[in-house]
């Protein structure tokens, strides 16, 4: 029975409803969903094909044991972020990585952590999965003009989504510049899930959670999903030196060797991170769309989006009756009544073009 007192058990089952009652959203092709055209993605698929042709596809290969690739992530920071990580350990996918991190914080005992909302709905799956409880640090959602945190004042672990996944406007580098205070001040650690940070609509590239203290910071990073090449599961965390043992044995556990197609599309997707030129074009094509959208007065939003391909706009155009929308509802944003999710990639962008 749904407990209708718990936000985040409703929070599951609309994406539980959205799954089994309307197809995932005609399996994420819908309008609002995650699944992305890429007209541009020609050349980085090539690339991969050719490499994976030379890697071993007898042998259980493992992601965290290429250390070549280990190196280029590393670099890719000191171009994109001018920080040099403290370490890196590599996954088939976000999700991978954010079930992993909870089962970690299982296996060292930890039964609390805190969190900024709103955060991906896989990653309250996960937390409930493993019985560790999720206290909110506020109301609000970062960006908005009201938010403030009542961070504890103890040594804590403490988890952010980076809003731009459903609104396109980062967490500010004030919040953010908060946050670090508190780690000094607690010894605390910060879990950032970026997935789809390093896509700024200026093309200037700017992360701002780089500025936490990356001794005390993990930072999750989606090549496959800022790429927007879904078919190949690639993700990354930055995190700290006395992470990898343990994280390590956590995520092998559960998930063993990789396949040899993610292993070379890894080391494609990180050159097409630091080269940009297929994320710019990606941008670019977003922000048109965007901007037709506004000039016609389609969508409307108070919110103004910088990053990514994600938009939370109300939405002045009608629809097939009886289509599926993603509000605020599922994201745990009330204040925004009529306001939807809208992918600017999304294989559905047509209907707003008709």
């Amino acid at each position: 029975m749904q407990n209708h007192r718990d936000p985040i058990a409703q929070l599951l089952n609309l994406h539980h409803v959205l799954e089994v009652e309307h197809d995932d959203g005609d399996k994420g092709n819908f309008l609002f969903g995650w699944q992305c055209e890429n007209p541009f993605a020609g050349d980085l698929l090539a690339a991969t094909r050719d490499r994976s042709r030379a890697l071993n596809h007898i042998q259980y290969t493992y992601l965290e044991e290429d250390s070549a690739l280990i190196t280029e992530i590393r670099s890719a920071h000191r171009h994109l972020d001018g920080i040099e990580p403290c370490d890196v350990f590599c996954g088939a996918g976000a999700t991978a990585l954010l079930v992993t991190f909870a089962a970690y914080l299982r296996m060292k005992r930890i039964q609390e952590i805190y969190f900024v909302p709103p955060i991906y709905f896989s990653a309250h799956f996960a937390l409930r999965l493993f019985g560790i409880h999720a206290r909110p640090v506020s109301g609000r959602h970062a960006f908005e003009d009201s938010f403030t945190m009542n961070l504890p004042s103890k040594e804590s672990v403490l988890l952010l989504t980076d809003p731009i996944w459903y609104t396109g406007v980062p967490i500010p580098g004030r919040v953010l510049g908060e946050i670090r205070q508190w780690q000094e001040k607690t010894g605390s650690i910060a879990f950032v899930d970026g997935s789809f940070q390093y896509m700024p609509w200026n093309n200037i590239v700017s992360e701002k959670s780089a500025q936490l203290d990356p001794s005390r910071t993990v930072r999750l990073v989606s090549p496959s999903k800022s790429l927007c090449v879904a078919g190949y599961r690639f993700a990354y965390v930055l995190i700290p030196l006395p992470w990898r043992t343990d994280f390590s044995h956590t995520y092998t556990n559960i998930y063993a060797s990789a396949c040899v197609d993610t292993i070379a599309f890894a080391h494609e997707a990180v050159a097409a991170m630091v080269g940009r030129q297929l994320t710019n074009r990606l941008v670019t094509l977003a922000t048109s769309r965007h901007r037709d959208l506004r000039s016609k007065g389609k969508i409307h939003s108070v919110l103004q989006a910088t990053c990514g391909y994600f938009v939370f706009e109300e939405l002045k155009f009608d629809l097939p009756a009886g289509y599926v929308r993603m509000g605020g509802e599922y994201f745990d944003q009330p204040r925004y009544p009529g306001y939807t999710r809208i992918n600017l990639l999304s294989p559905s962008f047509h209907l707003l073009q008709e």
